[in-house]
C-alpha cells in the first residue's frame, strides 16, 4: 500500500499501539478481519502476506484496506517488511515454514522487543513425535522467552501446552468472520428432501473419500437425500467414481468464489465436514450461522468449540465412512420439527462469534501482550532511541554519520568472510575504525583464511571465524543457520557492517542480529534489500574504494583511504624476485610451466625466490625455494622483495598494500580488482583488446573461463619472452 492510499483509508495518524502480523496469505477471512481492526483505529495494524493466492483456493481479488506488503512477487519490498517487523510495538508471527516468517519470529526474538506466536492447532502432517521435534526446533524462541502463544480455539491451547508445558501465557483467539451474510440469508429448503453440503478443498485431508463412501451408502437407503459439493481438488474423479450410483442425487457445483457461498448455505440442511485435520475450519462457524447443524470429526477445532453432540450437530470420532452414514441417515431421518430445533440451536450458538467480538479480542490480547512483556522499560528505550542511536537531523552532516545518542561504547559487528585478498583490501576500514573508536567493541565475522590477518594487524578487534565455504551455503542447513544466528545475536550488536561482496548469509544474518542499522553495498543480491541502507559502486572505483565509502556513509572516518597497516608482520628482507604462481582459482592461473621457465631464466642475473606450493617441478636448483606454512612468512617474504611477480591474487595485494613493486598477470579479473595502493608501482600485464575480458564481475566471478573459442586467451596471450622482458626492464627502473 502506497503512503497516499494508506491516507486515503485514513491510516496516517498513529494510535497508541502498533502491530505487525506476518502471515502466509491474502484469503478473505483474514483480509476482513484485519479491516475491522484496521477501521477501529484502536491500533496501528500492518500486515505481511507471505503470498497472494492459494494454489487449491484461487479467490479473486479481495480488498485489502489495512496498510499491507504481499512478498510474492515484490523482493523489493522485503527490506521494508522487516523493518516494519522490528519497529512495531508488537510483531504476531501466524506462520513459521516460510523463511520469510521463520527469519522475522527469531529476529523479533532476538531484539528483545514484545512479540507473540498465533497459530493453529499442532499436528497438521501428523508426524507425532518428530513433527513436536520439528516445532522445538524451528520455534525455540518460544522457549526462550516469555512471548504469548494466540492459539487458534481451545484445541490449539490444549495442542501448544502438550508442546510448550502450562507455565506459558495462553490466549484462545480464533478466527472471525462477518456471519450476518449468512445468517440473513433466505433459505430454500424443501421440506421433502434432506440436503448435505460439503465445502471445500477435495483432498484426503478433509476426508472426502469417506464423505462420498458414507453419503452413497446413505443415500441408496434414503431417497430424499441429496449432496451439495462445493469445491475442487485432487481426489475429484474418485470421488465422481463413488458417487456414481447415486449421482443423481448429487450436484458438483466446483470452486465458487467466497461471496457466492452464502446462497448455496441457504439451500442446504446440514453442512458435513468429515475432516481428518482443521486447526480451525470456517466453514463451521458459517454453516451454523446459516442455521445448519454440522456433521463433523473431533479433528476440527471450530467444531470442538462451537459444536455440540446431538443439540446444534453431530461430533463423529473420527472420518471413516460407516460413521459418516450413520449421521446421514440420522439426518435423513429426523423430523421436521427437531430439526428446525438443531437450526435454531445452531443459529445461537456463534450469536456472539462477530467480527467486533474478534476485533476486541484481538486489540485486548495486544494490549495485554505488550504490557506483561517482561522487558517493557528496554522496550520503551529501543522506541524511543531506535536501540540507542539517532541521525543527526538538525545538523548538515556532509557524510551523513551515524552518531551515538549515549557516551559510552557500542558493539559493531563487520562481516567479511571471504578470501585472503578480499580481506585485504577490507584492512583499512577496520583498522581506522580501530583507531577512531577505540571505545568500541568491533566484532570481525571473517574466514579461517583471513583470521590471522586481523590477529596480528588488528588486535583489539574479536574474532569470529567460520570456514568460507560453509559459511556462504549456510542457507541450506537451516540448523546451522539458526545456531549461527544465535551466537551473533547473543552479542547484541548495535550496528552491522557488510563489506562489498558478502552474500545472502552475511545479509540475513546480520538482521537477524537485532542491529538497529546494517550497512552494506547495494547489489542485485535480493536480500540486499533487508539493509537500512546500501551504498551503490561508482564506475571505475576500485572495491577497496567502495568498502571505504559504504563505511565512511554512517561511521566517523577520514576521507582518504589509508593502504593497510602490515608492519606488524615484520620483514624478511632479500632484495630478490618473489614469484607466486598460485591463485584462488585456475582460470585465473597464468600456465605454471610458464612461470617455472620465466624462474630458470631470471635466477641466471637476478636472486630469485619461489613461494613454493608443492608446484617447483622443473625448477633450476639456483631458485631459493620459499614455503610460507603461514600467512607471517608469507607477509615477510613478500615484504622483503626487490620485487613481485604473480597473478591476481591475494598475495598480490599483500604486495600492494606493502609497497611491493610487482609485475601482474591480471588475467580475467575486473579493473576493480587491481592494486588499489602505491598502483605507479606495479606493471599490469591486460589486454583489453580480447572481447571476453573482463569475464569476471566486481562481485561475482566467472569461476571458469567463457571463452570456449580459444581458451585462457587472456593469459596465454602473454609469452614467457614478453614477461621476461618486462620484469628485466621494471628491476632495471628500480
Amino acid at each position: 500500500m502506497t503512503d497516499s492510499a494508506s491516507h486515503e483509508l485514513g491510516l496516517q495518524d498513529t494510535p497508541r499501539l502498533s502491530v505487525c502480523v506476518v502471515t502466509y496469505l491474502t484469503s478473505p477471512y483474514q483480509v476482513e478481519f484485519f479491516n475491522q481492526i484496521a477501521a477501529s483505529r484502536e491500533v496501528r495494524l500492518q500486515v505481511i502476506y507471505l503470498r497472494r493466492e492459494h494454489d487449491l483456493h484461487p479467490w479473486g481479488q479481495v480488498t485489502l484496506k489495512h496498510e499491507h506488503l504481499v512478498l510474492e512477487g515484490h523482493p523489493e519490498v522485503i527490506g521494508q517488511a522487516f523493518r516494519w517487523v522490528l519497529e512495531a510495538n508488537l510483531t504476531v508471527c501466524n506462520y513459521y515454514t516460510h523463511w520469510f516468517a521463520l527469519a522475522a519470529l527469531h529476529l523479533r526474538h532476538l531484539s528483545t522487543r514484545p512479540w507473540v506466536f498465533w497459530g493453529e492447532r499442532p499436528g497438521f502432517l501428523r508426524l507425532g513425535w518428530f513433527g513436536r521435534l520439528a516445532r522445538r526446533v524451528l520455534l525455540y524462541p518460544i522457549s526462550k522467552s516469555a512471548a504469548p502463544i494466540w492459539a487458534i480455539g481451545q484445541a490449539g491451547v490444549a495442542g501448544y501446552m502438550n508442546d510448550w508445558g502450562s507455565d506459558k501465557t495462553y490466549v484462545n483467539l480464533p478466527y472471525f468472520s462477518d456471519l450476518s451474510r449468512f445468517r440473513n440469508q433466505p433459505r430454500t429448503v424443501r421440506a421433502e428432501e434432506r440436503v448435505v453440503l460439503y465445502s471445500g478443498i477435495l483432498n484426503s485431508r478433509k476426508g472426502v473419500l469417506g464423505l462420498a463412501e458414507g453419503f452413497r451408502a446413505a443415500a441408496s437407503a434414503h431417497p430424499n437425500l441429496r449432496l451439495i459439493i462445493l469445491g475442487s481438488g485432487p481426489l475429484e474423479q474418485r470421488m465422481r467414481a463413488i458417487l456414481e450410483p447415486v449421482a443423481a442425487q448429487v450436484l458438483w457445483e466446483g470452486f465458487r468464489e467466497w461471496h457466492e457461498l452464502p446462497a448455496f448455505y441457504a439451500q442446504a440442511d446440514a453442512l458435513c465436514l468429515p475432516t481428518r485435520h482443521d486447526g480451525w475450519a470456517m466453514v463451521v462457524p458459517e454453516a451454523l450461522a446459516a442455521g445448519l447443524p454440522v456433521i463433523t470429526t473431533m479433528d476440527s477445532g471450530a467444531a470442538l468449540e462451537l459444536v455440540t453432540h446431538d443439540f446444534n450437530g453431530w461430533v463423529l470420532p473420527n472420518s471413516e465412512s460407516h460413521s459418516i452414514e450413520n449421521a446421514m441417515c440420522r439426518l435423513a431421518d429426523l423430523p421436521s420439527a427437531d430439526l428446525a430445533r438443531f437450526s435454531a440451536a445452531a443459529r445461537e450458538s456463534v450469536n456472539s462469534h462477530t467480527l467486533d467480538e474478534g476485533r476486541s479480542r484481538f486489540v485486548t490480547a495486544a494490549c495485554e501482550a505488550v504490557a506483561a512483556y517482561d522487558n517493557k522499560s528496554a522496550s520503551k528505550a529501543t522506541l524511543d532511541t531506535s536501540h540507542k542511536w539517532h541521525v543527526e537531523k538538525n545538523q548538515k552532516v556532509t557524510n551523513k554519520t551515524f552518531i551515538r545518542a549515549a557516551a559510552d561504547s557500542m558493539t559493531l559487528a563487520v562481516f567479511r568472510v571471504n578470501q585472503l585478498g578480499d580481506n585485504v583490501v577490507y584492512l583499512p576500514v577496520v583498522q581506522s575504525l580501530v583507531a577512531a573508536h577505540p571505545e568500541w567493541r568491533i566484532v570481525m565475522v571473517t574466514s579461517t583464511t583471513a583470521a590471522r590477518l586481523y590477529e596480528v594487524c588488528c588486535p583489539q578487534v574479536e574474532l569470529h571465524v567460520h570456514e568460507a565455504s560453509k559459511f556462504t551455503s549456510a542457507w541450506r542447513r537451516p540448523l546451522q543457520l539458526v545456531q549461527m544466528a544465535a551466537e551473533l545475536g547473543a552479542l547484541r550488536p548495535d550496528a552491522c557492517l557488510l563489506g562489498d561482496d558478502q552474500g545472502k548469509v552475511a545479509h540475513l544474518l546480520a538482521l537477524l542480529s537485532g542491529a538497529s542499522l546494517c550497512i552494506g553495498p547495494k547489489t542485485s543480491n535480493v536480500l540486499n534489500y533487508l539493509l537500512h541502507h546500501r551504498e551503490a559502486a561508482i564506475a571505475n572505483e576500485s572495491v577497496a574504494e567502495h568498502n571505504w565509502r559504504i563505511a565512511r556513509a554512517r561511521f566517523s572516518l577520514p576521507e582518504n583511504m589509508p593502504a593497510p597497516d602490515l608492519s606488524g608482520f615484520g620483514r624478511d628482507d632479500s632484495n630478490a624476485i618473489v614469484i607466486h604462481a598460485g591463485a584462488s582459482r585456475e582460470y585465473q592461473r597464468w600456465p605454471l610451466r610458464h612461470y617455472t621457465e620465466l624462474a630458470n631464466r631470471l635466477v641466471k642475473t637476478h636472486p630469485v625466490r619461489w613461494i613454493s606450493q608443492g608446484d617447483d617441478v622443473g625448477l633450476s636448483p639456483a631458485v631459493q625455494r620459499v614455503k610460507t606454512t603461514s600467512l607471517d612468512e608469507l607477509v615477510r617474504v613478500i615484504a622483503g622483495a626487490r620485487l613481485f611477480v604473480g597473478n591476481n591474487s591475494g598475495p598480490m595485494h599483500l604486495a600492494s598494500a606493502l609497497g611491493t613493486p610487482g609485475v601482474i598477470l591480471i588475467g580475467p579479473s575486473s579493473p576493480s580488482w587491481d592494486p588499489a595502493w602505491h598502483q605507479d608501482r606495479f606493471i599490469l600485464l591486460r589486454e583489453p583488446r580480447i572481447s571476453c575480458q573482463p569475464c569476471d564481475a566486481v562481485w561475482k566471478p566467472a569461476n571458469r573461463c567463457l571463452n570456449t573459442l580459444t581458451p585462457m586467451a587472456c593469459l596465454n596471450r602473454w609469452s614467457v619472452d614478453t614477461v621476461y622482458e618486462q620484469v628485466v626492464r621494471f628491476c632495471r627502473s628500480l
